[in-house]
């Protein structure tokens, strides 16, 4: 070999590992703001256009052989900036294979019949069971593609009696609701809720840096006796700042007779609390059934899911959480404003929320001796 032709093959192997070195450097960079898939993309589109060979590109980026060719088709097919930026983007079912994908199926069992809480419970499950390596990205991307999400739990009465609430649904409840849908009865539902002032509803706020608000001192309690209409979701309300008794049972039992009058039938759902089903509240009742057409129709012990002012009391507590108002009168006044909002400016979201159907759980199955999970509602073709 001349001097020459030494000469020139020193300097091409100099050019070739500086021009390695610089294409794995700015691989490194974009990597870091980028997805490994995309970082590849956007190198490997760039050598194509400068003719370097398929083979070497491969080798380079570490990329399959198909997946250059079908860039360097694409590429050449181009007619426009626009079209080569779509050369950049990840259609659905691209990329590499799941390492998990034979498993898929396995992994999806023990999820379901196992109790996870969070995405590095998962992958760790993953790497101690299946011996696969993931990134919490992948192991969240596994998880929508199993279909699996993020749900909140619910809690189940330990006494409940799903067959009885069922029944009591189905005979009495529906009936009723019928009717008062049919404007032949008034139907409410009655139950108190106890709201404490502080940091009892404190909910999520944006912001860079978590947010800590300072509790308050003391423990003041506005409670509220609530009675919805099923149909005008109008809430009639007796509250006080020390307990709920049968004596505001029995207001709220007046308040509702002179409301609704002698013409229409009163009947009121309600729990099986002690003060509710006391003697003070009997008397009264026969009283009041002198003049009026009045009925408590007692729920099945255990079964807050059918007493439908609950879930007004959840609408309420979400509407004041994360105001935080440290002054007790205003803190009352603003429940107060979301209760009466019902009729007005939240009618349509509380429409949403009470309505004819209940939460039953008769459907339930068994993942182990503490928790059930409710099968999918079949479609109706």
């Amino acid at each position: 070999m001349s001097c020459n032709a030494s000469a020139y093959s020193a300097s091409h192997t100099a050019e070739s590992s500086l021009a390695c070195l610089a294409i794995k450097a700015v691989l490194m960079f974009l990597e870091t703001i980028l997805p490994e898939t995309f970082a590849k993309r956007i190198v490997a589109v760039i050598l194509l256009s400068v003719d370097t060979p398929v083979q070497r590109i491969q080798r380079l980026l570490d990329m399959g052989k198909s997946t250059v060719y079908n860039l360097k088709k694409a590429l050449n097919n181009a007619s426009s900036a626009d079209e080569i930026v779509s050369l950049f983007q990840m259609k659905p079912g691209c990329g590499r294979k799941l390492k998990t994908g034979n498993v898929l199926d396995q992994i999806k069992d023990e999820i379901n019949q196992g109790f996870y809480t969070s995405l590095r419970g998962i992958k760790k499950m993953i790497e101690d069971k299946y011996g696969v390596i993931l990134s919490i990205a992948t192991a969240q991307r596994i998880m929508k593609r199993l279909g699996i999400k993020r749900l909140k739990a619910a809690s189940l009465p330990a006494n409940a009696e799903p067959s009885l609430q069922e029944q009591f649904y189905n005979d009495t409840m529906k009936p009723l609701m019928k009717d008062a849908q049919e404007n032949k009865l008034a139907l409410l539902f009655m139950d108190g809720s106890h709201f404490v002032i502080g940091c009892e509803y404190l909910g999520y706020v944006y912001g860079s840096l978590r947010r800590f608000v300072r509790s308050l001192s003391g423990r003041q309690r506005y409670n509220v006796l609530g009675a919805i209409d099923y149909v005008t979701k109008k809430v009639h309300t007796v509250t006080n700042t020390k307990y709920i008794t049968a004596t505001q049972v029995i207001e709220m039992m007046y308040k509702l007779t002179d409301f609704y009058g002698t013409e229409m039938p009163i009947r009121i759902f309600l729990d099986n609390a002690r003060y509710q089903k006391c003697n003070a509240v009997k008397d009264a009742l026969a009283e009041l059934k002198l003049k009026y057409n009045i009925e408590l129709v007692y729920l099945p012990s255990y079964s807050p899911n059918l007493n439908l002012i609950e879930r007004l009391w959840r609408f309420v507590k979400t509407e004041i959480r994360s105001n935080f108002i440290t002054d007790f009168s205003s803190f009352c006044a603003k429940i107060d404003e979301v209760i009466e909002s019902t009729t007005g400016t939240a009618k349509a979201q509380i429409d949403s929320l009470i309505h004819e159907e209940v939460q039953l759980y008769n459907s339930l199955k068994p993942v182990d001796a503490h928790s059930f999970v409710m099968p999918p509602k079949k479609k109706v073709s």
